[in-house]
């Protein structure tokens, strides 16, 4: 059992992307036997059987659809109709019993804050590199000045939200173990630190931004992986063929719309990829100005770091050189199968309906 840091690490998710997420938590398999997952998990299919769910079993897709119309829910694309918090073992945490109680009161502690009614799963997964547990769910709200409830992952998840998650989680470990079992630890916590310190903490922050943006970016490169698994299910799809327009074929329209989200998704994501990319450079690029500029002022302290740093940065360019090449190839695919124009016309009544629901507003 090997542990890591508890990470205040929360997604959000738009109904065009939920399926793919929601089947990665309850270990899914696509056409060709392999499990869906993100970016370059490691998944030891041996194990997966330990796997379980803390949450009442549902339909998770069902639980969505039906919670988000019990609420007020905008109806558009880019409203985030689920949020999954991602909670790793603490290194501290050494027996298979204390692990199965951390993970059980941590889903406590997550269904006290947002509410039962609102829990989509809670699946622990015991089959990659560090066990960790999704907590999903519908981030409903409180409206401040209409007094409803509403979906609203950004009014619910402020940044005064995030500060305060790891110390409300280490109260209530404590409670439970009554020891201090790493909740917050240098990644959770800030402390009284020296000038230096200071300075090489900046560095270590901006790694750790780093690290995140590359996860977020191997997210969106996963969800482009179920796209494309989806798109080849939809073109399996038979039309019936119409008795006296024999140019047209009728199917159902929940499979029309399908096609349409997918159309739309694959290319958003697609161009989210590319702008994050450039980002992600950049931020490479400031990040070894900075480490230039440690190197200078504390040479020596600066010297027990940069065989870890050179290491980490050596990394992040093979990923975004990994990562360009995943979305060329992914943007030929779209060309290569004759979507393109599909996609560009979903795109566009997308936006059509768009202004003309703005214009009725």
């Amino acid at each position: 059992m090997k542990g890591g840091y508890v990470l205040a690490h929360i997604d959000k998710f738009t109904k065009g992307q939920i399926g793919g997420v929601t089947r990665h938590f309850e270990r899914y398999k696509k056409e060709n036997g392999e499990y869906i997952k993100f970016g370059n998990q490691e998944i030891d299919t041996e194990k997966t059987s330990l796997n379980y769910n803390l949450a009442d079993e549902k339909n998770q897709m069902e639980f969505i659809k039906n919670r988000t119309s019990e609420v007020r829910c905008l109806n558009r694309k880019d409203v985030n109709v689920m949020a999954s918090w991602v909670v790793t073992l603490p290194e501290k945490i050494e027996t298979q019993e204390d692990q199965r109680l951390f993970f059980q009161e941590s889903y406590n502690f997550l269904e006290n804050k947002y509410g039962k009614e609102n829990v989509i799963s809670s699946f622990v997964h015991l089959d990659e590199t560090t066990p960790h547990m999704h907590f999903a769910f519908v981030p409903v709200v409180r409206d401040k000045k209409r007094g409803d409830l509403k979906v609203s992952a950004n009014d619910l998840i402020t940044r005064s939200h995030l500060r305060s998650f790891h110390p409300e989680l280490e109260n209530h470990m404590k409670e439970i173990f009554g020891r201090d079992i790493g909740i917050l630890n240098e990644k959770t916590k800030e402390g009284n630190k020296a000038i230096d310190e200071l300075k090489r903490g900046t560095a270590q922050k901006e790694l750790d931004s780093l690290k995140i943006d590359l996860q977020a970016f191997k997210d969106e490169l996963a969800m482009l992986d179920i796209a494309e698994a989806e798109i080849r299910e939809l073109g399996q799809i038979q039309g019936k063929e119409k008795l006296f327009k024999k140019d047209y074929v009728e199917i159902k329209k929940d499979l029309l719309e399908q096609f349409k989200n997918m159309a739309k998704n694959y290319r958003k994501n697609t161009v989210i990829l590319k702008k994050n990319n450039d980002i992600l450079k950049n931020k490479v690029h400031n990040l070894e100005k900075k480490v230039n500029q440690l190197t200078i002022e504390k040479s020596e302290n600066v010297k027990k770091m940069n065989l870890e740093e050179l290491k980490e940065k050596a990394e992040t360019r093979n990923t975004i050189r990994g990562l360009e090449k995943k979305v060329d190839t992914l943007s030929n695919y779209i060309i290569d199968k004759g979507l393109a124009d599909d996609f560009n016309k979903a795109i566009e009544q997308q936006k059509s309906k768009s202004r003309t629901w703005e214009m009725e507003r």
